[in-house]
């Protein structure tokens, strides 16, 4: 389990989702208020965006977000209009290393993940594999399986070209081979003015997520996400069990029923 937040709209600096609110993802990562399955998020940190070529790039650390002494520097200075932040709760069985550490990409999209397959190893992990054609199977460089899905998203994105079907076809695809066990499938994807997130669960409940279009100092148009409201007094609002939302800026929000 983890916390993650995304941002849509005019160009601002990381930190205004990692640092600034009063329940940012820094916080989060020591107290969190919503964290389900753990009690903070120890096991590394990431932040996602895209250059000005419409590129995806990311910044990613093993470390704790309280111990990177890079956080403060990169967050104040990086400007994006569109960001993913995330802060990581290790699944029991998956390293620690910097390849297990979210946000993913493929050179086109980026990647969150926050939930777990349950006993990943002896249920999906053969079958996810034998599904991913060689350019996706080539994407995996970790152990989890958050990496494991996004290869399949990204495969099943390039085959629909809309988030929003890949994201529901990914549900129904684990849906239909986790025979029992749970899933905990909160997913982002993003492209350039574009965030799509699914809030899901099989035969558990949902991880919490949060939704944002105005308050906190938003600029009209702009959107925001997050597994907790990162501000007390600002009208976040939850995104339902089993349903996809897709925000784009100046457009009202989808919320779609898987």
């Amino acid at each position: 389990m983890c916390r993650l937040a995304a941002y849509l709209g005019e160009p601002v600096e990381a930190a205004a989702l990692l640092l600034r609110p009063e329940h940012s993802l820094y916080r989060q990562s020591w107290q969190p208020r919503e964290l389900r399955y753990a009690c903070v998020n120890a096991d590394g940190w990431g932040m996602g965006w895209f250059d000005a070529a419409g590129h995806p790039r990311h910044y990613r650390s093993a470390a704790p977000i309280w111990a990177d002494p890079n956080l403060r520097d990169l967050s104040e200075a990086l400007v994006a209009p569109l960001w993913l932040g995330f802060v990581r709760s290790a699944t029991e069985g998956f390293g620690n290393a910097i390849e297990n550490v979210q946000p993913f990409h493929d050179g086109t999209c980026l990647f969150l993940h926050n939930g777990f397959v349950g006993d990943f190893a002896r249920s999906l992990r053969r079958p996810l594999t034998q599904a991913l054609d060689d350019e996706h199977l080539a994407l995996l460089r970790g152990s989890t399986d958050s990496e494991h899905l996004f290869a399949l998203a990204s495969q099943l994105l390039a085959e629909l070209g809309d988030p929003v079907e890949a994201l529901a076809a990914l549900a129904e695809w684990v849906a239909a081979r986790l025979d029992r066990g749970v899933a905990l499938l909160n997913l982002v994807l993003a492209r350039p003015g574009e965030v799509v997130a699914l809030r899901h669960a099989i035969r558990d409940q949902a991880p919490s997520l949060y939704w944002l279009e105005e308050g906190m100092g938003l600029a009209p148009g702009a959107r925001m996400l997050a597994s907790e409201p990162l501000q007390a007094d600002a009208p976040w609002q939850a995104v339902p069990a089993s349903h996809i939302l897709r925000l784009v800026p100046d457009k009202p929000p989808e919320i779609l029923a898987l």
